[in-house]
């Protein structure tokens, strides 16, 4: 994402998306109320009986009362009622509009105010378009499976079989298999590419990709299952490679992983449940406050006053993405949870 201004003073923000995953961060951002500007197409109604309607191109402001992300869509739909516009002769105030927002698009966001968490996140987006674009691949010696990693999750590519079948396996059979694997890795055009399994078999691919192929930018981990369960418990481990380790779904996973650590000691450092964890940040004993999107978007009014609260005591705010399996298991502890300075029962 590419932020060109944020007036806290004005609570004014002016961006550009630029990858999905700037829309999943907008998502969480825009709020109903707000104001938003941007270019769109609107089909304008003839003033004289008997002409076509026609679509012009317009500068439009709308106030904001819903948006829809498809996770894989390339826009975002920002829909609400017309408050606003250029060229003013064709402005239609008062009526619903929907601006379908795309990649390269300028933005511009008029909130009522602009929260703490509210530019964290952007910046967070801005910092994020300068990571490498990831590419994992788990296999074995029956089936790689590929993901891309993205702040909002993994997603799943495709999958590559050996066909391993008896003796001719170890040459003939392997050597295809491996020279599949790379293909779908240099089609892919991602930057960096984390390579793991259990076995030897990664070994082998490693030894492979050297011989023909330069390793730069090849990452090599252990994990002891294949699949999608390969892919959970590669983000679990404590990896050192640079190439996934500032990734946001990494640090979502390792931090649902200490509350799991800390709930199994039992040692009153964690609380969750919206009742419980309020009652520690009104005690001033938050030192991190982790919440579920999915949670934000259904209760945004009494979460955004959680965050609120947190903010004004230096609490630190995460919110985690429910399409991986840290969000999931967030949810089961009710979407929210909390890291406290201090115990408090």
């Amino acid at each position: 994402m590419q932020v060109l201004k944020i007036d806290r003073k004005n609570n004014f923000i002016e961006l550009i998306p630029r990858t999905l995953d700037d829309f999943w961060h907008l998502e969480k951002v825009l709020e109903k109320g707000d104001i938003v500007s941007a270019g769109t197409e609107r089909k304008i109604k003839p003033k004289e009986a008997g002409q076509e309607p026609f679509k012009v191109n317009l500068f439009l402001e709308i106030e904001l009362e819903e948006v829809s992300f498809e996770k894989f869509s390339s826009a975002m739909r920002l829909s609400g009622i017309i408050v606003g516009g250029k060229p003013e002769e064709l402005i239609e105030l008062k009526a619903h509009h929907s601006i379908s927002l795309e990649l390269n698009n300028k933005l511009k966001i008029q909130k009522k105010l602009i929260k703490d968490y509210v530019v964290e996140r952007l910046r967070k987006a801005e910092a994020a378009s300068r990571k490498p674009k990831l590419l994992i691949v788990v296999l074995d010696d029956e089936r790689a499976d590929f993901a891309s990693l993205s702040d909002f999750g993994l997603e799943k590519k495709t999958a590559v079989f050996s066909g391993r079948s008896g003796k001719q396996y170890k040459s003939e059979a392997s050597q295809k298999y491996f020279d599949e694997i790379l293909q779908v890795i240099k089609d892919s055009k991602m930057d960096k590419i984390v390579v793991a399994g259990p076995g030897f078999t990664k070994e082998n691919f490693r030894d492979y990709v050297k011989s023909i192929h330069s390793s730069a930018g090849f990452f090599f981990e252990s994990t002891n299952s294949v699949g999608e369960t390969g892919l959970n418990e590669l983000l679990k481990k404590d990896i050192s490679s640079i190439a996934i380790q500032e990734m946001e779904i990494v640090k979502e996973t390792k931090l649902i992983q200490d509350f799991l650590l800390h709930l199994g000691k039992e040692d009153g450092l964690i609380e969750y449940g919206l009742s419980e964890v309020e009652k520690a940040i009104d005690l001033g004993a938050v030192e991190s406050l982790v919440v579920s999107e999915e949670l934000l978007l259904k209760e945004r009014k009494k979460i955004e006053a959680l965050f609120e609260k947190a903010e004004k005591l230096k609490g630190k705010i995460h919110i985690i993405s429910k399409d991986h399996e840290a969000g999931r298991q967030l949810m089961d502890f009710t979407g929210v949870i909390a890291f406290l300075r201090f115990r408090v029962k």
